[in-house]
């Protein structure tokens, strides 16, 4: 068996452990029990001199310490408990860890100090407050407000979405006074006030409604989009187009390669300058989660071309699932965008090529781009649509005539918006940008709003599980199937 896969299977056995814990919760001593029983007769097979008992003792172990380390989370959130018991407002003392100014208000999250006279630390609470409030990232807050645990609404479990960003408290009604500016790194301080001063000229140089587009697709701000738009992206499928997502880093590490290239550098000088500089933008957007995603597995493509390595794409999705869960066990269950972002790649990956095959016989090489987004869009949608149905309850009907008619403006759109974070100090520049990209994000608008208020361009369905995972049964043979189909190229052709 080759190194690397011995290292694919004990990924895949820490990452089968997560999801087996999540469908119970065991407690402390179960968790010891198991421990106990299956570790001592795992640690023998490591010391077996066949290499196969070797590999699936390791197995054991790794699963063994999934399934633990999400146990372990799972339960501390759920013995937390509230040091306020009344619906009174309380006094809260904390710092601002991350701040985000939606169109209507603002939310902050705050890493706690005391509530009330209890001294707490290593907990986050989240609040929302007036979206004219002074309060950024980095100051110490005085919060009067109602301190609680949140609470699972409908089918959403709300808990857990808030527990995979470590926020395990809600403050409503919440009244913020700053008793202390600014207290972050120096680094992080210079890139937090430029991420905002590029935000306000992009507010100031694009119209009302194109900013918010802009704003969310190259500073990952998608809470300055309105809750109306934020629904239009929903029925039409087209949320991946705006949210910073994998093809926006894919997109960034082409414009790098190509220019650190043209300028002479060497491979190795280009693929360190590129990994730099995305771990920048990273972190000038405040790392969301899509974007540590996508710049973990851009990463790999880089480390593993530097090394001269082939670029497995499975392998590589394995790895950055395994990194993101070693980091935080909770991505796994309760992140949808991981989930849909794992099936989405799958599909490109594996059903793809199947697609562009049959598709084949309709276009006979005569639209090769038309043909190439298509099959790619139809792969995601395959691949995500019994997930979406089990767990949103809908689906949209119109994402593949949405996807054909904007995938091919995007490079154009994310182009300019990056131009424009570089050039937008330079007098008129920023002008000139918002002109030239005008047309494009109103085409982009256009096709939005017309899609999402089309009759029946959203269906509300819920199946179950079982259905889901009939489906994704079927998917797997058909994938086995056509095993000679060669895999598409997503991430290994970035560069």
């Amino acid at each position: 068996m080759h190194k690397a896969d011995i290292f694919s299977v004990i990924a895949l056995s820490y990452l089968g452990g997560i999801f087996f814990a999540s469908f119970f919760i065991p407690r402390d001593w179960e968790i010891w029990m198991i421990s106990c029983l299956l570790i001592p007769i795992a640690l023998i097979g490591i010391f077996w001199d066949r290499k196969a008992v070797v590999v699936w003792s390791l197995a054991i172990i790794f699963s063994i310490l999934g399934f633990s380390y999400y146990s372990i989370n799972i339960s501390r959130i759920i013995s937390l408990d509230s040091p306020i018991s009344s619906e009174e407002k309380v006094k809260i003392v904390g710092k601002v860890l991350r701040d985000y100014e939606g169109a209507d208000n603002k939310k902050i999250v705050v890493g706690l100090e005391r509530v009330g006279a209890e001294e707490m630390s290593g907990v986050n609470a989240i609040a929302y407050l007036d979206k004219y409030d002074q309060v950024g990232a980095g100051d110490r807050v005085e919060v009067m407000g109602i301190f609680e645990r949140p609470e699972n609404f409908s089918d959403f479990d709300y808990i857990g979405y808030l527990a995979k960003d470590e926020i395990y408290f809600v403050i409503r009604k919440a009244d913020v006074h700053v008793i202390g500016k600014n207290d972050m790194p120096y680094f992080l301080s210079k890139l937090s006030i430029l991420k905002d001063q590029v935000s306000g000229r992009m507010s100031a140089d694009f119209i009302p409604s194109q900013s918010p587009v802009m704003q969310a697709m190259v500073l990952g701000e998608s809470e300055k989009m309105s809750d109306d738009y934020k629904e239009q992206l929903s029925r039409t499928g087209l949320s991946h187009a705006i949210a910073i997502s994998g093809s926006h880093f894919a997109l960034i590490a082409v414009f790098l390669s190509a220019f650190f290239f043209s300028l002479g550098l060497w491979k190795n000088q280009v693929f360190l300058l590129s990994t730099l500089l995305i771990s920048i933008y990273i972190t000038l957007i405040s790392f969301p989660a899509s974007a540590v995603r996508a710049g973990i597995m851009i990463g790999l493509v880089y480390l593993a071309k530097g090394l001269g390595r082939q670029v497995q794409e499975w392998r590589i999705l394995i790895l950055a699932a395994f990194v993101m869960n070693i980091d935080n066990p909770l991505v796994l269950n309760h992140d949808l965008g991981f989930q849909l972002s794992f099936l989405a790649v799958l599909g490109l990956i594996y059903l793809s090529p199947i697609i562009n095959d049959h598709l084949d016989r309709f276009f006979h090489n005569r639209f090769p781009l038309l043909q190439e987004i298509l099959s790619a869009t139809l792969a995601a949608q395959i691949a995500v649509t019994p997930f979406l149905l089990l767990v949103t309850n809908g689906l949209s009907l119109s994402a593949i005539f949405a996807n054909i008619l904007i995938i091919p403006i995007m490079p154009f759109c994310l182009g300019l918006g990056f131009i424009y974070s570089f050039v937008c100090f330079i007098p008129y520049m920023g002008k000139v940008i918002s002109f030239l990209s005008f047309f494009l994000i109103e085409y982009l608008n256009r096709v939005i709003s017309i899609f999402s208020f089309l009759p029946f361009s959203y269906l509300h369905l819920k199946i179950p599980l079982l259905s889901a995972f009939l489906f994704y049964i079927f998917l797997i043979l058909l994938v086995i199937r056509n095993k000679n189909k060669k895999p598409m190229k997503i991430l290994g052709n970035i560069i």
